[in-house]
């Protein structure tokens, strides 16, 4: 199984605990890089990724990311194909760099793309001909039971 996570995803588990869904989510995802590091899961990470991370202001939350990109099988470059794609994305309602993720995520083959942003969560499943699953966390470590 191949999964993309997004930033707010990836950064899930260093968000405040003050609601039930953030320690769900948190758990979630240390479940899911349990997962990657035991080779159960394949991650798959972009180009876009590694620079939206490289923002990342806090340098705890920098360096625990940048961590995780390490733990990835697969790593793509933007091209003019993803590109492309993106576009189609951001003609659905997708912001550029979750557009970008997207687009990203669909060249790696993944099979989940994971993210906590509900706004883009219900975008993203809302677009017809994605060849992967828009998930929560949560859903996601479903899938992998």
């Amino acid at each position: 199984m191949r999964v993309y996570l997004d930033t707010c995803a990836i950064q899930r588990p260093l968000d405040d605990k003050y609601e039930s869904r953030v320690i769900d989510e948190s758990e979630a995802i240390l479940n899911i890089i349990a997962a990657i590091q035991d080779g159960r899961v394949e991650l798959a990470v972009s180009s876009v990724l590694i620079y939206e991370i490289s923002l990342t202001i806090h340098m705890v939350r920098r360096q625990y990311s940048e961590a995780i990109l390490g733990l990835s099988s697969v790593s793509i470059q933007i091209s003019s194909e993803i590109t492309k794609r993106s576009q189609y994305f951001t003609s659905n309602g997708i912001r550029s760099m979750d557009a970008l993720h997207l687009a990203s995520a669909e060249a790696s083959n993944c099979d989940f793309f994971c993210t906590c942003d509900d706004r883009f969560l219900r975008r993203a499943r809302d677009i017809k001909g994605l060849h992967f699953a828009v998930v929560s966390p949560v859903e996601l470590v479903k899938e992998l039971k």
